[in-house]
Order: C-alpha cells, then sequence, then structure tokens
C-alpha cells in the first residue's frame, strides 16, 4: 500500500508558470520565499535535459499595444514572445534542488512544488516515478505537471492537439502508477496548450473520458488543467528608428533568430479572442 502523501493545498491560490525565471536553484528559492505564491512550478525538463543552444534559443518582450520588444521588461512591456524550448537541467537535479529547499524550510512551511516535466510517454512514465519516489523523502508535497503543449521543438506538434496522443500519454502514467502499487501517489495533472477551435477542445475531453474509462472507479487520473502554455508560429518584428524618431520600415527583421517565429505570451495571448481560457 503507497503511503499518503502530504496534500498539495496551494494557498494564497497563485503558482508561478513554468518558466526561463524557474530553472535555476536560486531561481526556485527566490519563487519558494516568496510570500505571493502559494506553490512553485519548475521550469519543464527531460531525463536527459534539453540541448541548449544561446544563439537559437531566446525570448524578447514587447508591448502588446504597439508590438514593440524591448530586452528587458517595463511598465509597457507586457508580452514575450520565446523559441527556448526547455530546461538544459535534468529532472533528477531537479529533485535535487527541490530536497535541499525542504530541508531548509520543511519545519516552517507547507508548500509544495510542481515539478514540470516533458518527453516521450515512457520517459514522462519514469518521470513520474522519480517523483513519486522522492516523495518518499522530500517533506513537502510534490505534484507532476505533464508539459504536452510546447510550440517550440522542431518536427513535433505539441502532442496535447492529438486525442490518441494524449491518451498514449495517460496509458503510460497510469500503468506506471498500476505497476509500482508501493510507490507514493503525487497528483499529476496535464498542461495544455491554446486551443483555438472546437475540435481541440472535444479531443481533450474525449482522451480524459477515455482515461477515467479505464481507471479505478472510472475517475479521471488527471489532477489538475494548466491552461495555457504559449501560441506558437508567432512573430514580433522590430525596426531601428530613424533621425526624425520615425521607425525605419527598411530595417525592419524578426525579434527573435531568424525564422524568428516563437511561442507568444503575456497580454497578448490574454487579449486574443480565440485564446482566452
Amino acid at each position: 500500500m503507497a503511503d499518503c502523501p502530504p496534500a498539495l493545498t496551494i494557498r494564497p491560490p497563485l503558482v508561478n508558470s513554468s518558466n526561463p525565471w524557474a530553472t535555476t536553484l536560486e531561481d526556485l528559492r527566490s519563487l519558494f520565499a516568496c510570500a505571493s505564491t502559494g506553490a512553485v512550478t519548475t521550469r519543464t525538463s527531460l531525463l536527459g535535459g534539453f540541448a541548449h543552444d544561446s544563439s537559437k534559443h531566446k525570448y524578447t518582450f514587447f508591448d502588446a499595444a504597439i508590438h514593440e520588444p524591448a530586452s528587458i521588461p517595463g511598465p509597457s512591456q507586457n508580452g514575450s514572445l520565446n523559441c527556448l524550448g526547455y530546461s538544459p537541467i535534468t529532472l533528477e537535479t531537479y529533485l535535487g534542488f527541490v530536497r535541499s529547499i525542504a530541508n531548509e524550510h520543511a519545519a516552517e512551511s507547507s508548500k509544495g512544488f510542481i515539478i514540470s516535466v516533458t518527453g516521450t510517454p515512457k520517459e514522462v512514465a519514469e518521470s513520474y516515478r522519480l517523483v513519486a519516489a522522492a516523495q518518499g523523502s522530500i517533506k513537502l508535497p510534490l505534484a507532476l505537471e505533464v508539459n504536452l503543449s510546447c510550440p517550440n521543438i522542431p518536427d513535433h506538434p505539441p502532442p496535447a492537439y492529438s486525442e490518441d496522443a494524449l491518451v498514449e500519454y495517460l496509458d503510460c502514467l497510469q500503468g506506471v502508477i498500476a505497476a509500482h502499487p508501493g510507490l507514493p501517489r503525487v497528483p499529476f495533472g496535464l498542461k495544455t496548450p491554446p486551443y483555438t477551435y472546437s475540435i481541440q477542445y472535444d479531443a481533450l475531453i474525449s482522451a480524459l473520458e477515455r482515461s477515467a474509462e479505464s481507471a479505478a472507479g472510472r475517475v479521471s487520473p488527471v489532477s489538475f488543467i494548466t491552461a495555457t502554455n504559449t501560441l506558437g508560429s508567432c512573430l514580433v518584428i522590430s525596426a531601428a528608428p530613424s533621425n526624425s524618431g520615425v521607425l525605419d520600415s527598411s530595417s525592419l527583421k524578426p525579434a527573435l533568430p531568424e525564422p524568428g517565429i516563437g511561442g507568444m505570451g503575456g497580454a497578448a495571448l490574454r487579449l486574443c479572442p480565440t485564446c482566452r481560457s
């Protein structure tokens, strides 16, 4: 019989997204120390880490009203565009980070961590096993976010757009839970991309229903949905001002490395009528 893990209660009801400012141990310590966060989400990791290339994987902020990019955020830079991909830090290392923070604060805090992971269905199932095993020695509550929505991986559309792909991931997760009954149970959820038309919502709902049909008690194993990741295939253009202060159209170029395509987040995504969630 698996041990009952600590309950993950998010209070106050605010968590950070899985993003570049949740990458290092110092980042996670700062987020954990912030009184406004009720839980902390790590940057999405793989079992073997992501091959980060600083010349290709970049981000920019921009003003969602006029689409003017900026290297650092300011009061009007309320949108972002990135082609970063996942964290170069491995899942095992992130579990070490979380264990260190738990050892520092377990006696005084019940704030938990949401470990964001991705990979193939089998790799995600192994990630669940590792996180569940770590829960046995980490005194703060853990949950697993399965990121199936990154738009920045070449030649790989986000699995969360496909009902069959979603079911494959859920089947593998249910399989690893059934195969290791002695593991502590940790809640897991799915991170979805922005859905822009109804058939995509239908695919997600159908996948959840199919997973519930094969689950004990016919209850979906998914505890939560993280909505949403960035919207892929977006472009922000930068231009150099002329001597008159007017933008010089001849200097127009993508704000990100060629071809300039990335995932959009922030106010521009929230204001998009088809992407509100």
